[in-house]
């Protein structure tokens, strides 16, 4: 699975600077692989607001309320201990001078050992508390667990301020225990937010498998006459088993409200986390799966270089509402250099979501920003600033995709071939090339001087040569025939990189993109563990599906994807749907074993979003390389 931003390719003969952010679709957006983030958010100087300490060192998630009444500001921080479980209680901040200072009122939303989070000798979890409010009171939908994560779900509390004392309603508005399984695997409803509507209440919530273990992620809505409930039944609003788009693996919470709509945001818990997609209805259709649509797609948050955000977001997205005067502040958590958790504020217009530049961040992983065009001979122009290691590449070919069908997934090393690269050490410089098999041979080495970390890189790909300089000095020329794909650059693990200009003199042609197998996996939420591993892929490996109703799934922004696949006697047929149409069938049956070639193409679509999904028809369906079109 895959979320990519492609536009149709044009001529272009002068330079170009992309990191101008009228280009920010021009660049690859993936969730796991990179994303290059031109989003305009600044941090507030007081970070961070609160530090985890034993025995909850990771208190990762949190919202954040602006009281309609008294115009304070309050930050409900969920406490976790490292490693999530025993999850523990929720914790209250005050700000009344936006932001500036805050006041510490401790634990507000505590487990009761006798409640129905406790076993009889220990309270429970009580955290990833949202609020809204209404004539009568606060009303704040929490979530709760048993100590052993034997049970939980979403629980209900009511107060009179937003100060407390919170008063919790003796049964939970959902509990796993209650919940019958929703195929493929759902079962616990978590992290979740309630909103107030004309005539009822809604709560938008994750779901996932049994004790929240992960694999797949659905993003749901409930219902209920009243805040504390009967709620309805989880509506899925968006899923990977789902033919609408839907890039995995995302996860929800919080929700905000602003004007007449409740907007979604869902981060990646991908290495990184740097991928974000957020969704938006009107808050009185907010219940119908239909109503949704994307708002923003690829990073909207960046991740710096600060001692108190080392590990970039760090738990579920941003939190935040949009103030009086129209801007827009965030509460983000995150995890410092000792790997203790924080919690952060930042802020940008509301109105103005983006700026000129752009951050590539690779906090956990490294982290690839790709322009979707194709070049052959060019002169290249970027000025940044780093501080770590990274790489230039172009003349990219090779395909794109994770390194597992799971969270915390990073690129595969698949993803090096098939290029030329340039990287830039803390103490050299080397330039290679690496094959369509991805073997490395090294074309030039040199030193680097101590104070050249942030410069001028110029890349003057000729027909047969390549020269480079960097910060005026000449690195060399060196023999090299022009190849023809990609240009980029690579943070990697632990670097982060501000571009301020990325020009580009040469003409351009459009590309085209190949996903590895295992996007096709992730994206239909999955596990590889239920499928059989195979060779004689257009990248080597690929998936053998047999079970009945084994399916895959991709979802891309473009105007045209191809299906590759081998052909053999022991495949059989799998029906395919674009959109949630059915288009037809594939045969990947043959007497003898055939290598991948295209075996479908959904030729012209129109430009946007778009989900594809092969389900198994009969013998074995095998899953191998997509191949998208800008």
């Amino acid at each position: 699975m895959v979320a990519l931003l492609l536009l149709a390719g044009s001529c272009v003969m002068a330079a170009t600077d992309w990191a101008d952010c009228s280009h920010r679709a021009d660049w690859l957006h993936h969730p796991v692989v990179g994303d290059p983030s031109f989003d305009a958010f600044s941090r507030y100087p007081g970070n961070p607001i609160y530090t985890g300490t034993p025995p909850y060192e990771w208190p990762v998630n949190g919202t954040l309320f602006r009281d309609p009444k008294s115009g304070n500001w309050y930050a409900y921080v969920s406490l976790y201990p490292k490693g999530y479980w025993p999850a523990g209680p929720t914790r209250l901040l005050r700000s009344k001078n936006d932001g500036a200072t805050w006041e510490d009122f401790g634990l507000v939303i505590v487990g009761n050992k006798d409640a129905f989070d406790g076993d009889g000798v220990r309270p429970g979890a009580t955290c990833d508390a949202s609020i809204a409010v209404d004539e009568r009171g606060y009303h704040v939908a929490y979530g709760w667990a048993k100590p052993d994560n034997s049970d939980g779900g979403i629980a209900y509390a009511f107060a009179e301020s937003p100060e407390g004392p919170f008063v919790r309603d003796t049964k939970p508005i959902h509990a796993e225990s209650a919940q019958p399984l929703l195929a493929p695997g759902y079962k616990r409803a978590y992290a979740s937010s309630i909103i107030r509507r004309a005539h009822d209440w809604l709560i938008l919530a994750s779901m996932s498998t049994p004790g929240n273990a992960g694999g797949t992620w659905a993003f749901i809505g409930m219902t209920a006459p009243e805040a504390r409930g009967p709620y309805s039944p989880p509506i899925f609003l968006r899923s990977p088993q789902q033919d609408a788009w839907a890039p995995q693996p995302l996860e929800f919470f919080p929700a905000f409200v602003h004007d007449a709509y409740v907007y979604a945001p869902l981060t990646s818990v991908a290495a990184n986390r740097g991928y974000h997609v957020i969704y938006r209805a009107p808050i009185e259709d907010a219940h119908r799966p239909g109503a949704w649509q994307v708002w923003q797609d690829g990073s909207v948050f960046h991740a710096e270089a600060n001692a108190w955000e080392s590990h970039g977001i760090w738990g579920q997205a941003m939190a935040g509402f949009v103030d009086p005067k129209g801007r827009f502040r965030i509460l983000y958590p995150s995890r410092n250099v000792e790997g203790i958790g924080t919690i952060n504020i930042a802020e940008r217009e509301w109105e103005k979501p983006y700026r000129n530049g752009f951050h590539l961040s690779a906090p956990n992983a490294s982290s690839l920003a790709l322009l979707l065009r194709n070049f052959t001979t060019f002169k290249l122009e970027a000025a940044l600033e780093s501080n770590g290691p990274w790489r230039a590449t172009w003349g990219r070919r090779g395909p794109l995709g994770a390194d597992r069908a799971a969270a915390d997934a990073g690129a595969s090393p698949l993803c090096a071939r098939s290029m030329t690269e340039l990287q830039f050490a803390a103490a050299d410089w080397t330039l290679s090339t690496y094959s369509d098999e991805g073997v490395a041979t090294i074309v030039a080495h040199g030193a680097r001087t101590a104070d050249d970390s942030n410069g001028t890189l110029i890349v003057k790909q000729e027909a047969d040569s390549v020269t480079l300089e960097w910060n005026g000095v000449t690195l060399g020329q060196f023999e090299q025939r022009a190849p023809t794909g990609g240009i980029g650059l690579v943070a990697d693990k632990g670097t982060c990189i501000h571009v301020t200009r990325f020009s580009v003199e040469g003409d351009d042609t459009p590309c085209s993109l190949f996903l590895l197998p295992v996007e096709g996996l992730l994206g239909a939420g999955s596990p590889d563990k239920e499928w059989e591993i195979a060779t004689g892929f257009r990248y080597g490996g690929g998936f053998l599906g047999s079970k009945e109703g084994a399916r895959a799934k991709w979802s891309f922004t473009g105007r045209r994807i191809r299906v590759w696949a081998p052909r053999g006697p022991a495949l059989g047929e799998a029906e395919l749907h674009l959109d949630g149409e059915t288009v037809g069938r594939v045969s990947f049956h043959a007497p003898e074993l055939l290598p991948a070639a295209p075996l479908w193409d959904s030729q012209n679509l129109t430009p946007g979003y778009h989900a594809l999904a092969m389900v198994r028809v009969s013998g074995a369906m095998p899953v191998d390389a997509v191949e998208v079109f800008p």
